[in-house]
């Protein structure tokens, strides 16, 4: 169904095309962070004015070659500066995109594209498979009423157009429909191990505003993603698929946004092993206006939303949504309610907050005697959680079970406290705190000169105000390295 193509992230800075490639197969090493046009986009070669390889030369020389290319780009903040909106060949505004090629950056910590609100940051047109990886996209804003420039502040995808989104993250774009991101009827896209932060659907008179980080209306499936903090108003979904052919989410948190957490309209929908927790208004929205539209909904968490954790079905498809492990906390998703069942209906998931919990994107983690926890279906789990810890894992000592939600919780082999809550501390020497599942500073933890502390834990770290370091310590966290990957200070 979507496209996909062995990525390899490249964080070196070589110059313009390596001439031993054919032309079929072009690779484009940018040097240069400033936003420079390509000098003769016919000649073969990303050369700029200054004789450097601009991100925006790169674009332009691979549209104009046939075959299939690469662009690296090195760590760095590359900002997009040429305004001039509506044009389609990226020589001003937003990075159109119409070759088939990967974009490659040094990681989303490390490589940002900024279009700093002159316009979008890239337009894919055609069918070209694109994929974009490694990179932070920001500050994209679709504002005006030509060429639908008022849709997909990040990324704005044409009819047919095939995007793999991978290892990124989509922060402060805003638009009036997309905010993070707008794909078109008929496009395909796959996106993973992303974070879908702080971006907004705003009213600029064009349109419904809608979809404050996600709108489709084609094909997607979302895989270990992170959806946060994004805001519309009035309230029509961080992720909306509107008149849609399918919408898949996977292991995958939906979380804290000022809208509701996921509307989907007339279009087939799974969620599977996913968590919609706190969103202002309703968790999920489905409407099917023909009853054609089928709902998958299993081994999922919907709670502690700021209206209903599922809205009044109005038309509803067939669902396979009762039976299937999953968990509300109102009462208001069809769940079985009769004992025994395996659904858990108006239920307290008791989950930690969201933070970085190991792999790429922020997670709520189940915390001790969570009733999630080796609570779900085995045979209709997935292989792995939104960490990319592995699934099912035994944790009640019951048998190897998975977990009910984005978070597969990691059993203790070996005898850590259940949790730690680390009161008023002042650590000068060497020092290791370990806990089952969560350590938590509760008041005020300094780690003094010549200290070396070490936190371990297996699932979740939260640093509270009160957190100090002062001149000469040191501090380590790390998870075991089952759960991912260690994390730094916030």
């Amino acid at each position: 169904m979507h496209y996909t193509r062995k990525i390899f992230t490249v964080g070196t800075c070589l110059l313009g095309l390596l001439p031993a490639l054919p032309a079929t197969a072009a690779v484009f090493n940018v040097n240069d962070t400033t936003d420079l046009v390509d000098s003769n986009s016919a000649d073969g070669i990303c050369l700029t004015s200054d004789t450097t390889c601009s991100l925006r030369a790169a674009i332009q020389q691979a549209n104009a070659l046939a075959g299939t290319h690469t662009i690296n780009i090195p760590a760095g903040q590359f900002r997009l500066t040429l305004s001039g909106i509506g044009e389609n060949a990226a020589a001003s505004g937003d990075l159109d995109v119409t070759a088939d090629v990967d974009i490659i950056g040094a990681g989303p910590d490390l490589t940002t594209i900024d279009a700093g609100g002159i316009d979008r940051v890239f337009h894919l047109l055609g069918t070209a498979p694109v994929v974009v990886s490694g990179v932070t996209i920001r500050g994209g804003a679709a504002s005006d009423s030509t060429n639908t420039n008022f849709l997909g502040g990040g990324i704005y995808l044409e009819s047919s157009a095939v995007l793999d989104l991978a290892h990124c993250a989509v922060t402060t774009n805003s638009a009036n429909a997309g905010g993070g991101i707008f794909a078109q009827n008929s496009s395909d896209v796959a996106i993973s191990d992303c974070t879908f932060r702080d971006n907004s659907a705003l009213n600029l008179g064009f349109t419904n505003i809608q979809g404050s980080a996600i709108l489709t209306g084609g094909t997607m499936d979302l895989d270990r993603v992170e959806v946060s903090n994004n805001t519309a108003s009035p309230t029509a979904g961080a992720v909306l698929a509107l008149n849609a052919t399918s919408l898949a989410i996977r292991n995958s948190t939906i979380s804290s946004n000022q809208d509701a957490g996921i509307s989907i309209q007339n279009t087939e929908f799974d969620l599977i092993n996913s968590t919609v927790i706190a969103n202002s208004a309703n968790g999920m929205n489905f409407f099917s206006f023909s009853g054609l539209h089928p709902l998958t909904v299993r081994n999922s968490i919907l709670a502690n939303n700021g209206a209903f954790d599922c809205n009044s079905f109005i038309h509803p498809a067939a669902m396979d949504f009762i039976g299937e492990y999953n968990l509300d906390s109102d009462g208001s998703c069809p769940l079985d309610d009769v004992p025994p069942t395996v659904d858990l209906p108006s239920t307290n998931p008791m989950l930690g907050p969201l933070a970085l919990h190991g792999g790429h994107t922020r997670t709520h983690v189940p915390l001790v005697g969570s009733l999630v926890i080796d609570a779900g279906n085995n045979a209709r789990c997935e292989a792995d959680d939104q960490r990319g810890a592995v699934r099912p894992l035994d944790v009640l000592g019951l048998g190897a079970t998975c977990d009910i939600g984005a978070v597969e919780v990691l059993p203790c082999d070996v005898a850590f406290n259940a949790d730690e809550v680390l009161a008023f501390s002042q650590i000068s020497g060497d020092d290791l705190i370990e806990a089952c599942f969560t350590i938590t500073n509760g008041t005020t933890f300094r780690v003094l000169n010549g200290g070396n502390v070490t936190w371990r834990a297996r699932d979740a770290m939260i640093f509270q105000n009160g957190f100090e370091i002062q001149t000469g310590g040191t501090f380590t966290a790390d998870f075991d390295p089952d759960a991912g990957s260690p994390i730094n200070l916030p």
